[in-house]
């Protein structure tokens, strides 16, 4: 459950990222629209985590 908390924090953050500076307008354009997609999903896998009291990771510590 860290790691998929943490790679939902990561895709979002990338995401995020890539729709608000973006180059390219079709690929920024998709990023708009999965965005809230994963969004939620971060959200699901965050609450599961609590649920199951899984803390977690930050996304520096995972990366290391």
């Amino acid at each position: 459950m860290q790691a998929m908390v943490g790679d939902h924090d990561h895709a979002v953050s990338m995401f995020k990222s890539y729709a608000e500076r973006g180059d390219d307008p079709e690929l920024k354009q998709w990023a708009e629209k999965t965005l809230p997609t994963l969004q939620s999903h971060e959200r699901l896998a965050k609450t599961t985590a609590a649920k199951i009291g899984v803390a977690e990771r930050t996304s520096q510590n995972q990366r290391h």
